[in-house]
This record gives structure tokens, sequence and C-alpha cells, in this order.
């Protein structure tokens, strides 16, 4: 029985029992099989792309006698699946951008959802810039400590949401407003990649467009980081 990591333990933590989870980039499909066997779930769908990995997932389904409850699909993005079979999306393990591609290249699937739940690797503004251009806001941020980096995970539903700052985007308006045992730590390494791509800029001789814009977002993660250690 294979335990989930902590990154796919945050994202597990976020499905509302009860409901159809689709996992698109399922890998081994530990998600699904926790999710089902766990009772959180009472069906799901694994869909991936990359013929190694699904057979891999194919054979850990069997082996948890969960066949007839999890649905292996091949194929790329949310193609594999039809609007409505699940309520719950989940992206992970991918990076932003990607993610946010996916996302835009099925709009009747991600229509007929009730919750998405997203954990990029890199870039989670380009998720939360998408979420709120296509009527999604968070219900839920976390973030998780995982073999030496920490990773953010977002849960979306649809609602009305407000402009996000740049910093917001970047970080989660939720995590910034409710905190969280990892904010610090996660801050403070935002805020040393955001010195070295300035220290980066000074060196070039050439002028370097989002000097100003990176420059406002580190004074924005020193200004949290300031007020977090004065509570």
């Amino acid at each position: 029985m294979n335990a989930l990591s902590p990154r796919l333990a945050a994202v597990a933590a976020m499905v509302p029992p009860g409901r159809v989870v689709a996992d698109v980039g399922t890998d081994h499909a530990l998600l699904p099989i926790h999710l089902v066997r766990e009772g959180i779930s009472p069906r799901a769908v694994a869909v991936e792309k990359a013929a190694g990995p699904l057979a891999a997932a194919r054979r850990a389904v069997a082996a948890a006698g969960l066949a007839e409850r999890i649905a292996l699909r091949e194929g790329d993005g949310l193609a594999p699946l039809a609007p409505g079979e699940a309520t719950v999306l989940v992206l992970a393990g991918m990076g932003g951008s990607t993610m946010a591609g996916i996302l835009e290249a099925g709009p009747d699937v991600v229509a007929a959802a009730e919750r998405l739940i997203l954990q990029p690797m890199d870039s989670p503004a380009a998720v939360r810039r998408w979420l709120a251009d296509h009527g999604w806001v968070p219900v839920d941020e976390q973030l998780a400590a995982d073999a030496g980096r920490i990773y953010q995970v977002i849960g979306a539903e649809r609602g009305d949401g407000r402009p996000l700052t740049p910093l917001e985007l970047e970080v989660g308006p939720l995590l910034l407003e409710r905190g969280h045992p990892l904010l610090r730590e996660y801050l403070a390494g935002l805020a040393q990649k955001y010195a070295r791509i300035l220290a980066e800029m000074a060196r070039s001789r050439r002028p370097l467009p989002g000097r100003r814009e990176i420059t406002e977002r580190l004074r924005a993660v020193r200004e949290v980081l300031r007020r977090l250690d004065n509570r």
C-alpha cells in the first residue's frame, strides 16, 4: 500500500466527499486509488497520455481491486473526459502554464465541473489568472513541503471574485489572508528568487523589461514578511 506524498495528500484533502474525481495526468494512479479506497470518492477517472505510466496505473488499480470503480483513459488533457462524468477535476504535478492550457482546451468539461483542484509545479500566477478570467475563485489554498520544495495547492469553485494584486496572483489571496505554517518559509524563498533575478538584471548591460515589476513584487513580499515577524 503506497502512501501519498505530502503534495498529493494536500490535493486529496481538498476533494469533497462523495464526488466523482478525474485525475488528469494521473501517472501511477496513486491519488484515485487513495480517494476510492478511503471512501472519499465513489468512483474516479484516471487520465494519462504516456504509455508507460498508464500501464503502471492499470497494474496498480488492478492490484488494489478497484478496476470496476476507477476508469483509466489514455489521452491528452481533458479530451478523454465527457462533460459531467466527474464533478471534481484534479490537475497536479505539471507547470502552471501547461495547466492553464489544458483547462482552456476543455471548456465543456470544465463548465460541468463543480471544483477544480490544481497543484502547479511552477507559475501559480498563470493558474490564478486563468481562473479569474473564467469565473473561478479560490475557496481553499494550501502549501505542502515535499522533497525539499514547497508547493501550492489551489481549490477553486465558480463565483464572483475581485481583481488580484500581482502578489496575490503569485502566492494566493487566501494564503496571504489566513496564513499557513509554511508561508514564511515560502515567502522567504520567493524573496530570494526575486532578489536573484534583479541581481542578474543589474549585471546585464542591456535594458531588460520587467525590472520595475520584479522590484515591486520583492517589496511586497518583504512587507508581508515584516508583518509576519511582528505578529
